[in-house]
């Protein structure tokens, strides 16, 4: 659908024939203001602080229902949890192998890679990549209104790339902790703050050698709080919640 040239009916922006919404406010083009409300006191309505204003501002709110499906309450923290299951399981399988390999050396049996500790160790591994990258499918989902750092997809799949991975780590999960607390602040949402801080020293400590453990403490703490957060915003967008 096309419209003519001209200026958004609420603030003014200049837009173009094909524009649909106004890329400042969201307005549909062509919509008129109600008979009974003038444009000065639409911009009496405006915060004295511009600034603030633009941060409220949703550049594409036609994205927040279709970009977002409604997920089962509950889901994040069912996802959070089956990271911590597979993580402890690959932790207790991994040792497992290791006293395994130890045990066949020291009685001068030949080791082979098919032995049950490595093999359990391999298959909850790949559970926990898999619950992983759903967590942080799910959680970038929720937040695609514009001002996410990235997609849903890049989030994932770049963690993929070798040594790319080490930098993108940081995007796909410290970035989504500030980007979780910047959006349920962006639409005043009543949530719990992701821990900012400490998502990101657990990430620096992962690649520092003899600091990992720390890293393996940390982390999931952060986890958890960005798994709260998620949940209460999209409490909050469930329909019939009132926050839209």
């Amino acid at each position: 659908m096309s419209h003519t040239s001209g200026f958004c009916s609420v603030c003014g922006t200049p837009i173009g024939p094909e524009v649909r919404f106004c890329p400042n406010c969201g307005t549909p083009a062509g919509r008129t203001l109600p008979q009974n409300v003038t444009a000065l006191q639409q911009v009496s309505a405006i915060p004295q602080n511009a600034a603030y204003f633009q941060d409220l501002t949703v550049p594409h709110p036609e994205q927040l229902r279709i970009n977002c499906p409604t997920l089962p309450p509950g889901a994040f923290m069912t996802s959070f949890w089956l990271i911590v299951l597979t993580l402890l399981s690959c932790l207790i399988c991994g040792i497992a192998a290791i006293v395994e390999s130890t045990m066949m050396i020291r009685g001068g049996h030949e080791i082979h890679p098919g032995q049950f500790g490595f093999c359990c160790y391999l298959f909850f591994f790949v559970l926990y990549m898999i619950a992983l990258c759903r967590f942080l499918y799910r959680c970038w989902r929720l937040i695609q209104d514009g001002y996410a750092h990235t997609t849903p997809g890049k989030a994932v799949g770049f963690n993929f790339i070798p040594f790319f991975q080490i930098y993108w780590i940081f995007i796909s999960v410290y970035c989504l902790a500030k980007d979780l607390n910047a959006y349920a602040a962006r639409y005043q949402i009543t949530a719990p703050r992701a821990r900012e801080g400490l998502v990101l020293t657990g990430l620096i400590f992962l690649w520092i050698p003899y600091l990992q453990p720390f890293a393996l403490l940390l982390l999931p703490i952060g986890f958890f709080s960005m798994a709260r957060t998620a949940e209460a915003i999209q409490d909050a967008r469930r329909p019939g919640a009132g926050s839209f």
